[in-house]
């Protein structure tokens, strides 16, 4: 274990991350990975840690929900020692189901102890979302929680509802559940995807946040594999600092948003966020944004349906009309529009390139897929690493087509009126607009990833179709 490190580890939290350098807390990567389990790193563990305030209090109650072998608690423990300005004394109540890991925990916390004289410690061999009586008014929660889908199916989800806990994976309930475990006043740090913060599946839960918590301070690390480089973990990943407290007037409160560098843990850049700009509630969603250079205030103000308009995923699925699929030259070929068929704003069917096929079928059963020939906008669902921006755009025009009606494959988003195209000059203005840097940094504020869904863009604040139409470039 010495050869971990340049000097062989002394203090409780370096033994720890030399066990997680060792890879001795859970056994094979397989078994972690179906617990979606991944351990902390030392120095995101001591980033997190230092995100705490310990208040003149008698006791600081720490609860580690999913401890491993303590090493979030242990730099708790360690931040502690070192800020604390009274006699205080600190007590953590750990939970943990892999019994290599709680044993590995347990010799760590001995020595924390001796380290520590003010330490009192619990370790618990449970599953911390199975726990009963569990609440005890705890002070602080850290907590990297397992990154898993929790299914409706899960005999867990009884007892999460009976809380009013709603969860479709596990980082949401162990969150949620620790939250509740709080007392008022009591804060959380958690180091979770970014995924949470959009999304229909998630809202109950950002719902609860915006109603039962402060954000104190969101942590976004910008290069999504250096975190968890070792467990090849893609997810973009931030670390937020939360206040339970159940006074809405706390919600005026800013929140510091802060982009570090994910190799190093070097701050990028920080600001100051009022809550009406963090918390956006178009069509009652209450996405999370962060907004790292533009101000809420400064973006176009009407919406989807203030332009009359709708936006829907493309409705031809390969594997569900493969018997209808045709070259798109064969003359009884149709257009099935696809993303390599859109450059530079427009559309070049058909395209000879790839290979699934540019072309469908008009059939009785495919009737239903197709639209009449029109201006359309349509978005690529999933752009590129490469591309500049998140919204690749392209308009759709009539004299594409020597065909009365075509057909959007599923990897598009189509702006259309009931199924029909609109007027050219608003479908120039609208793809203008979808491919500038304001849509761009609107979309990184709500979302971590490279796909753009249809009810992304259902969010976005809009020019109205005046202004559309005014900035028309054909």
């Amino acid at each position: 274990m010495t050869t971990l490190f340049t000097n062989p580890p002394n203090s409780a939290l370096e033994i720890a991350e030399a066990q997680r350098l060792g890879d001795v807390l859970y056994g094979e990567k397989k078994r972690r990975s179906s617990l979606g389990q991944y351990a902390t790193p030392i120095d995101v563990a001591r980033l997190m840690a230092s995100l705490f305030e310990f208040r003149n209090t008698d006791v600081v109650k720490v609860l580690d929900p999913g401890m491993g072998a303590g090493v979030l608690s242990l730099a708790t423990i360690e931040e502690f020692s070192q800020t604390k300005t009274s006699n205080a004394r600190i007590e953590v109540t750990g939970f943990e189901i892999e019994q290599p890991a709680i044993a590995a925990a347990g010799e760590n916390f001995l020595v924390a102890s001796a380290e520590v004289s003010e330490l009192n410690y619990e370790l618990k061999n449970e599953d911390f979302l199975c726990a009963k009586d569990t609440l005890c008014g705890y002070t602080h929660s850290i907590i990297n929680p397992p990154y898993k889908k929790l299914s409706s199916s899960d005999h867990r989800q009884a007892g999460l509802r009976e809380l009013g806990v709603h969860a479709v994976n596990l980082y949401v309930a162990f969150v949620w559940k620790a939250l509740l475990e709080l007392a008022p006043g009591g804060q959380l740090v958690a180091i979770i995807p970014r995924s949470f913060a959009n999304g229909t599946y998630y809202r109950p839960f950002r719902k609860f946040l915006r109603d039962n918590t402060r954000v104190k301070q969101v942590l976004l690390v910008d290069q999504r594999t250096s975190v968890f480089s070792a467990d090849n973990v893609l997810q973009e990943n931030v670390i937020i600092s939360l206040e339970k407290n159940f006074s809405s007037t706390s919600n005026a409160s800013n929140t510091t948003l802060s982009w570090i560098d994910g190799d190093h843990l070097s701050l990028q850049f920080e600001r100051k966020a009022a809550a009406h700009e963090i918390w956006w509630d178009a069509e009652n969603t209450c996405v999370l944004r962060l907004l790292k250079e533009m101000d809420a205030d400064s973006f176009p103000t009407y919406s989807l349906e203030d332009l009359n308009l709708t936006v829907s995923t493309g409705p031809v699925v390969d594997f569900r009309s493969e018997d209808y699929l045709l070259p798109a030259k064969d003359p009884a070929a149709y257009p099935l529009l696809r993303p390599r068929h859109f450059a530079n704003g427009r559309c070049i069917w058909p395209n000879a390139s790839g290979k699934r096929a540019g072309g469908i079928m008009k059939r009785e059963e495919t009737k239903k897929f197709f639209w009449p020939v029109g201006f359309y906008v349509v978005v690529r669902r999933i752009s590129s690493k490469e591309e500049p921006r998140r919204v690749v755009a392209s308009v759709v025009c009539p004299s594409d087509f020597n065909t009365s009606a075509i057909c959007f494959e599923n990897h598009l988003n189509v702006y259309h009126i009931d199924r029909e195209g609109f007027s050219e000059d608003l479908a120039f203005g609208l793809c203008n607009y979808l491919n500038s840097e304001v849509t761009d940094r609107f979309l990184r504020s709500i979302s971590g990833h490279t796909q753009v869904n249809a009810g992304d863009l259902r969010l976005l604040p809009y020019p109205s179709a005046e202004q559309l139409r005014a900035s028309a470039k054909t």
